[in-house]
């Protein structure tokens, strides 16, 4: 297995919103502390607090609701690639033997601090997209960091660990290869919620417009916002996980350049159709 095809394994950068029932109002920071406070047993200022431990999983639980992937799911699949690891198969195989991600990264000549810090990034990354997107406040941010870093810390350590993904993501490589867009949240999946959060509107007032033959184009001119200004917001979250990938030189700048073109393509289409609605995008 060559680097690229080996790097092709992480599926990172991946944000989904959850839809449907789940989304009958965009999420906000104040809708976000709420629903924080009450899973962590606490009003307000009031109440007893709960323990690290279970603050932290709350914490966890809530990024999940509010369409925020940490990526925890993928923690093996990373390690195989910041640990060079030309066969996957080979990473799950040493877990399957009792060995922790730790024990492998040292056995391997790796600084287990700065493997332990780059797996943690990914999930940082993500927490900061939505901070800068305002679904988070920074307090709201820096707890989910605290829980990140524990539940990175956990994995890691723990002997034998295997992820829900591990058994698929060898079968999965090849195909991730070849398109690198299967690798990068570009939010062509989820226009339609993402429209909603950046014209400050009801996703489900979006969506019955939309279902009435309304574009997203002709919701955003009657908003501050505008066509253009609701254009640069999607392609701006595009980009950014774009350039975060190529930064982490999971894609390179090529692979680079065609997905901010694809997406620059599919965002305007999407954004001009009547009657449009969210789906996956091949």
């Amino acid at each position: 297995m060559n680097r690229r095809n080996k790097k092709a394994i992480v599926t990172t950068l991946t944000a989904a919103l959850l839809l449907g029932g789940a989304l009958g109002s965009t999420f906000s920071p104040k809708a976000f502390a709420e629903e924080a406070s009450a899973a962590a047993g606490t009003s307000g200022t009031s109440g007893a607090a709960a323990t690290p431990a279970a603050a932290g999983a709350n914490a966890l639980d809530i990024a999940k609701q509010a369409g925020i992937d940490l990526h925890l799911d993928q923690i093996v699949q990373n390690s195989a690639v910041f640990l060079d690891f030309d066969d996957y198969g080979d990473l799950i195989e040493q877990l399957r033997a009792g060995s922790s991600l730790v024990d492998v990264a040292k056995s391997a000549g790796f600084d287990a601090d700065d493997f332990v810090a780059r797996l943690t990034n990914i999930s940082v990354t993500e927490i900061d997209n939505a901070l800068a997107s305002e679904k988070l406040t920074s307090e709201q941010a820096d707890q989910l960091k605290s829980a990140v870093n524990a539940k990175v810390k956990e994995i890691v350590n723990t002997a034998g660990y295997q992820e829900p993904k591990s058994a698929a993501a060898a079968s999965d490589a090849s195909s991730a290869a070849a398109d690198p867009a299967k690798n990068i949240d570009l939010g062509l999946d989820k226009i339609v919620a993402l429209s909603s959060q950046y014209l400050d509107m009801d996703w489900i007032d979006v969506r019955d417009a939309l279902n009435n033959g309304d574009s997203l184009a002709s919701l955003a001119k009657k908003t501050d916002l505008g066509e253009e200004g609701l254009l640069n917001k999607l392609m701006e979250y595009a980009e950014l996980n774009i350039q975060n990938a190529a930064s982490q030189e999971l894609i390179t700048g090529d692979q680079a350049s065609q997905l901010i073109t694809k997406a620059q393509d599919a965002i305007r289409k999407a954004v001009e159709t009547s009657g449009y609605s969210d789906r996956v995008q091949g």
